[in-house]
């Protein structure tokens, strides 16, 4: 469930262990789990071809002729595909849209809006008629064949979102409502399927990945996310009749050009979800250090947590969420691994029922009982040494400066909420640079913008600005910076 494993990623300070113990360590949290489980195989999520990553039949747009995707012959929505293709570089047979894609554009012609101009509600009507192989004035056969295939290929991306498991439910209607609005990209721009780096492709992407990272995100991190999706519709629109073919200048997308995009846009659904799992690890690991930092345990004690509880969390967060109370439980477990190991006093730890507790969330993730029971051993045999050692103390931390904080809250290419005073409100900004006097951010579509560094500090401790989807230890940073 969690993917395909992603490369291995000890580091040069990690401890070298052989056996089990090494086993946890070199693999991810999804490879941790998924090999560990009685050998199986971990599920990947890049499925059988025509299926969904749960396993249903997608709803392909390349259906049989006549049908939309995932219909039967003679069911509602069914497709008369005659029209008739051509031109360079252009298919023979014509494109089917799917079922989502033809409900979506059945919605848009049934909106009212003023007759004067070409509009949304006519641009929906032209090609639903098209997609039923009607003839539609001021549409060549071939400029309807093409604009009908460049429809299905964006269908096809949309589709794709909503099947995606990683993406949370809550965020996929703010997708479905920018189906029509790329759509339109797509049809006034045949440059959409050319280059790679087109404005509202690029923009696109980004959003779909912010949405999928905020699968491991708190609830801040969720809801900033949602905001923004729903704010950035907007920058996708296009008037209608500039997706309307100029039938005196006709430019038709390149087949081939368009397939490629297809194919892109699976690469990089694989891509983001590697990067889901290797987010989840990265914050199972930051927790292990913000909960460990100020502790002097001993090795073998940091072993079990890297090869044990490290794999085991990020999987729990993988799969439940930052909010979950199975991710909150696995924290609470790892307080009581640290107190056990590293007793300071704070509360009282059982060794027999922490080493059960152990064993039951590792087992729970998958992992096989001969790593398991080189776990467990090991950390009741960190407890009774510990128990002879005594009571440890607290490492004295030296207190971070601000401009330490803000360093390590600025990070270049992560989008924050800025707060605007000239207009008196919130800009969704993604941070470039920053130095000394300044942090520089861009827009959606690219333009700079400068901030004084002071200021933009007032307004994060103020609240006013804020990351918009902040790790655990940025929010730790921001407590921080509130008291500095």
């Amino acid at each position: 469930d969690a993917g395909p494993p992603e490369p291995q990623t000890g580091s040069a300070e990690q401890p070298s262990e052989t056996g089990a113990t090494h086993a946890a360590a070199t693999q991810d949290p999804a490879s941790a789990a998924g090999s560990a489980g009685g050998g199986a195989p971990s599920q990947s999520v890049s499925s059988a071809p025509g299926q969904t990553a749960g396993g249903a039949p997608s709803q392909s747009a390349s259906s049989a002729p006549g049908q939309t995707a995932g219909s039967a012959p003679g069911q509602a929505g069914q497709l008369v595909q005659n029209v008739d293709g051509g031109g360079a570089g252009q298919s023979s047979h014509p494109a089917a849209l799917d079922a989502q894609t033809l409900d979506m554009l059945r919605s848009v012609s049934q909106q009212s809006q003023a007759p004067k101009n070409y509009n949304d509600s006519q641009l929906a009507q032209d090609l639903s008629a098209i997609a039923q192989g009607q003839p539609v004035m001021g549409w060549s056969p071939a400029s309807a064949a093409d604009s009908l295939h460049r429809a299905q290929a964006i269908g096809r991306v949309f589709n794709e979102i909503q099947a995606d498991r990683h993406i949370p439910k809550l965020l996929k209607p703010k997708f479905s409502n920018m189906r029509f609005a790329v759509m339109k990209s797509a049809l006034a721009d045949a440059s959409f399927f050319n280059d790679p780096a087109h404005p509202v492709r690029q923009l696109l992407n980004e959003l779909i990945a912010l949405a999928a990272k905020s699968r491991v995100s708190t609830k801040r991190g969720a809801a900033n996310i949602s905001e923004l999706l729903s704010e950035i519709h907007a920058q996708f629109e296009v008037a209608a009749d500039a997706a309307k073919p100029d039938p005196d200048h006709e430019e038709l997308a390149d087949e081939l050009a368009i397939e490629q995009f297809v194919q892109e846009r699976k690469a990089e659904n694989q891509k983001r979800r590697d990067e889901i799992i290797r987010r989840s690890r990265e914050l199972a690991t930051e927790e292990l250090w913000l909960r460990t930092a100020q502790r002097e345990l001993p090795a073998a004690a940091r072993r079990i947590c890297a090869y044990g509880w490290v794999p085991m969390a990020a999987l729990k967060l993988l799969h439940h969420g930052a909010d979950s109370t199975a991710w909150n439980g696995g924290l609470e477990l790892l307080d009581r691994i640290v107190e056990g190991v590293d007793p300071t006093g704070a509360f009282s730890v059982d060794m027999a029922e922490l080493c059960d507790d152990f064993r039951s969330n590792l087992k729970e993730v998958g992992m096989v009982d001969a790593r398991i029971d080189s776990l467990v051993h090991d950390l009741a045999q960190a407890m009774s040494e510990s128990a002879v050692r005594g009571r440890s103390r607290t490492r004295a931390v030296p207190a971070e400066t601000r401009e330490s904080l803000l360093d390590r809250l600025i990070v270049p290419g992560n989008w924050f909420k800025v707060y605007d005073r000239q207009l008196g409100q919130a800009r969704w900004l993604r941070a470039v640079s920053h130095d000394a006097t300044e942090v520089r951010f861009a827009t959606m579509d690219g333009k700079r913008f400068a901030w004084p560094r002071s200021q933009f500090a007032e307004d994060l401790i103020a609240g006013r600005s804020e990351p918009v989807d902040p790790t655990p230890a940025q929010e730790r940073d921001l407590q921080s910076l509130g008291h500095r």
